[in-house]
């Protein structure tokens, strides 16, 4: 029987505090470590190891570690500009590198694969509203340069995202796999905390709030949520609206001025955020761009639908299980979410379409297509 030696350089705090990109890391990982064809080990800095412990659940806080004593992002740009040392310097007998999210770690003999959620260097202040730095800007000009001579295949998040790269690296179409973002399985399962003590503690209503996840910022389309929510606000005066996530400044004081039906949570645990998507009325998700979106499959697998924006990866995920809306359009965003929330038979079909499209991405079901790629590849 073939064994599949995975050594996988990660930031151990995506583990440790999972945000959307965090969770889709535990899945995969998780399913790899369980598989009885592979043997895992984790790359990661000494610093980033200390600073997690005690912070670590189960299995990461008993998994196999190698370590590199640089600080990661010094670490990074040795591997950039020198290309050493290589991965077999850390374990000589790994035949796959998995680089889990735009980096690069130099290989000898084994193959190296890297995950690419996105590619925004190029269209940087279309989607973000601000430039680059020219050191991050040349940062990025060079790391996919180094991708584009070195990596064995590119895993992808969507088929938006493979069309990305595509249009400026087109020698590497060969070695593009695209496999879909998992949902995590806690997010099809009931909370493990109190409703009602979570909306208690933010003073909401189960049912009578609209939620906006990712926080606030230019690329999740801020300036339109502050122009639409008013609209909303008009023909359902009882609405809240509710935001969590890590949001740029500026943002959150802008919209909560409009008036007091506004909560901007900021960081959410990962059990609460799963409270909250259950207990909304609807999800709103009017983001510029994205390279996959994960937080509407999430919703959907808490049975709640969704109202998002028509662009870039967003309809591939939602398929026909979401409304959609044109990015620019507040007029249309308002309309739809005050029809949605309006009509109890648009409202339980949504959620039933979104049921089934969540499933279809299923934390077993999408892992078993990843590591079906490991092994094609190793």
């Amino acid at each position: 029987m073939t064994r599949f030696n995975v050594l996988s350089y990660v930031q151990l705090a995506q583990l440790a505090n999972p945000t959307g990109v965090g969770r889709v890391l535990d899945c995969l990982l998780r399913h790899l470590q369980t598989s009885a064809d592979f043997s895992v080990r984790l790359l990661v800095s000494e610093k980033d190891l200390h600073a997690t412990a005690g912070r670590l659940l189960p299995p990461w806080e008993a998994a196999q570690y190698v370590t590199f004593r640089w600080d990661r992002r010094l670490q990074q740009a040795r591997w950039l500009a020198c290309h050493f040392p290589p991965a077999e310097r850390y374990w000589s007998q790994c035949n796959v590198v998995w680089c889990p999210a735009e980096s690069y770690v130099p290989t000898k003999r084994a193959r190296l694969l890297v995950t690419v959620h996105d590619i925004v260097y190029p269209d940087y202040f279309a989607i973000h509203g601000r430039r680059l730095s020219p050191v991050q800007l040349l940062k990025w000009r060079y790391l996919f340069r180094v991708l584009n001579s070195s990596v064995d295949a590119l895993h992808v998040v969507s088929q938006f995202t493979a069309d990305s790269i595509i249009s400026r690296f087109p020698d590497m179409a060969p070695r593009i796999r695209i496999v879909p973002n998992p949902v995590h399985e806690q997010f099809f399962l009931p909370p493990t905390l109190c409703i009602d003590e979570v909306m208690r503690r933010h003073a909401l209503r189960r049912g009578e709030f609209l939620l906006i996840p990712g926080g606030l910022c230019y690329r999740k389309n801020a300036p339109l949520i502050i122009n639409a929510w008013p609209l909303i606000r008009e023909k359902i005066p009882d609405l809240q609206l509710v935001v969590f996530g890590q949001s740029e400044p500026g943002w959150k004081e802008k919209l909560e001025a409009i008036d007091s039906s506004v909560k901007v949570l900021g960081y959410r645990a990962d059990n609460e955020i799963r409270v909250l998507y259950g207990a909304a009325l609807a999800v709103w998700f009017p983001s510029r761009y994205e390279g996959f979106g994960i937080p509407v499959l999430e919703a959907m697998a808490c049975g709640t639908p969704v109202v998002a924006s028509k662009t870039t990866a967003v309809p591939e995920v939602a398929g026909q299980a979401a409304i959609l809306m044109q990015p620019h359009d507040a007029c249309g965003h308002a309309e739809a979410i005050v029809e949605l929330c309006s009509k109890a038979s648009l409202h339980n079909d949504y959620a039933r379409r979104g049921l089934q499209r969540a499933a279809e991405f299923r934390a077993d079901r999408v892992a078993t297509k990843f590591e079906e790629m490991v092994r094609s590849i190793a």
